[in-house]
Parts: structure tokens; C-alpha cells; sequence
């Protein structure tokens, strides 16, 4: 039996703390991997803003240990970058909202040209390209460049309070286009060009099934993202993925119970 956090673990978005870009969720994940010290601003600096240099060349999920400088000398508590940025530029006073821009501001430029921790572009590039669409998902699924774009500035992709009811004006001779569930789902997921649920998840179903393992899957989660996760994952048992349709040369699987394959569908999540 496998037990699956979502958020951060094999979904790259995390709704409930607002973060529904995949591109910004590696940028963090850079972030609050990259180590450095902190050093108290310089008398000439006006804002007063302490400074982040840093002082470990991996990334590390865990804080690391700092080597010293020289012998017998204590070495410098490190700092993510990203709880730097947290602590100087608090979010809950009076410049919230400034302070919440510029965070996201840094985070998105931090491992590019210019930034603090370029040394980790090339492994930012990297993970972006494990999670990007093959070519034949994207060409099946065929959104215009705008959806990606109001998903990366985290803008609605449509309007929730108009219904299929509301009069708009339209040009004549056209008919009002309206989408299905299944339709805006598909956008939401995949709209930015990444995968919703990481690949690696996907490959450890079918090298399981592969080895003919009996085996059960549980999502476990504290945010919101169940029934979104729940109608990808059926779509992949039922062979309906973009990713794994057999269309467009993806790779054809199925867990619905035919030609000897366990029916792994979620009927309803609680």
C-alpha cells in the first residue's frame, strides 16, 4: 500500500497556499534549498536591509553545516534564501502587499542571470524540463499561448460569475462557445505546459504493473486538491491522459480493469 502526499511531493502546485504556477513552485523549491549567511546591512545602505551571501554550493532541502572559516572558529548559521526573503520583507504589516511582490519578484529571478543563486540555473532548467508536457500532449491539448500566460500571473482563466445564461455581446453570425468541466479542468491542470502530477508517479504505477506487484494507492492531503487529483488520476486509468492516451506517440496504459488490468479508479473521494 503507497501512501502519496500531494502538495510538494507529487503535485507541483500547492492551491491552498495560493502557489498555482508550477514554474513559480520550482523557483521556491530553489529557494528554500539554497544556503547561505547573513551579514548586517552596510552604513550606507538607506533601507537597511541585511545581506544575503551564499555559503553552501548545493542545494539542500535540509539545513546544512557551514565549514569554518579558520581553526577554532565558530561557523556562521545559515539561512535559506527563502526564509531571508520571508524575514525581511515581512507580509502581515503595513507593506504586505509591497513586501509580497517584491518576495515573489526575487524568488522568480533568484537562480536566473543576475541573481544570487545563478549557480543553480542550469538544475532550475532541469527540473522545469522534467516536469514540461512531451510534445504530443501538448499538441493534443493545443491551448493558445494566453492560458499559459494568465496561469503564470495568476489570473482567472474565465469569468465564475457568468453563466451559459448571460447575454454577451458577440459578433454576429458566431455562436456563444462555452466549456465543459472536463474541458476547463484540462486548463487548469495543464494549461502552463507542465505536468499537474509529477511523471515519476506515473512511472512507478507502470513499473509496478510491469512486475505484476498487486499494489493500492491512498492520496493523503491537507489542501484542496483532491478532486482535481482525483479526475487526472481516473483520466490515466481510464487511458485518457494526455500523456498516456497513445495519441500523438504517448505511451497507451490503462488500470480499468480490461485485458487483465486491476480497475484502480477513485469512485468517490472522502
Amino acid at each position: 500500500m503507497l501512501h502519496f502526499d500531494l502538495n510538494n511531493t507529487i503535485l507541483m502546485k500547492d492551491n491552498s497556499k495560493g502557489i498555482k504556477c508550477v514554474t513559480n513552485n520550482v523557483a521556491r523549491i530553489v529557494c528554500k534549498s539554497a544556503w547561505g549567511k547573513v551579514t548586517p546591512p552596510v552604513e550606507s545602505d538607506e533601507k537597511q536591509i541585511p545581506v544575503w551571501t551564499m555559503a553552501h554550493d548545493q542545494l539542500s532541502w535540509t539545513k546544512p553545516i557551514a565549514p569554518s572559516t579558520s581553526p577554532g572558529e565558530t561557523p556562521p548559521e545559515l539561512q535559506s534564501y527563502y526564509a531571508y526573503l520571508k524575514e525581511v520583507y515581512p507580509t502581515d504589516g503595513d507593506n504586505a502587499e509591497q513586501n509580497h511582490s517584491i518576495i515573489e519578484d526575487r524568488i522568480n529571478s533568484f537562480a536566473l542571470a543576475g541573481g544570487p543563486g545563478v549557480k543553480f540555473k542550469n538544475i532550475r532548467e532541469k527540473m522545469l524540463k522534467g516536469v514540461t508536457l512531451p510534445k504530443g500532449a501538448k499538441e493534443e491539448l493545443n491551448f493558445p499561448l494566453e492560458v499559459q500566460e494568465k496561469i503564470m500571473n495568476g489570473l482567472p482563466l474565465w469569468d465564475e460569475e457568468k453563466t451559459n445564461d448571460d447575454e454577451e455581446e458577440m459578433e454576429p453570425g458566431k455562436e456563444k462557445k462555452t466549456l465543459s468541466q472536463d474541458q476547463k479542468n484540462l486548463m487548469e491542470l495543464f494549461g502552463e505546459g507542465k505536468y499537474h502530477l509529477i511523471p515519476s508517479f506515473y512511472r512507478t504505477l507502470i513499473f509496478l504493473k510491469k512486475q505484476k506487484r498487486e499494489f493500492s494507492i491512498v492520496f493523503r492531503t491537507f489542501g484542496q486538491d483532491l478532486e482535481k487529483v482525483t479526475w487526472e488520476f481516473n483520466r490515466f486509468c481510464d487511458g485518457n491522459h494526455p500523456c498516456f492516451s497513445g495519441r500523438n506517440g504517448t505511451p497507451s496504459i490503462k488500470f480499468d480493469g480490461s485485458k487483465g488490468t486491476k480497475d484502480m479508479k477513485i469512485k468517490s473521494p472522502l
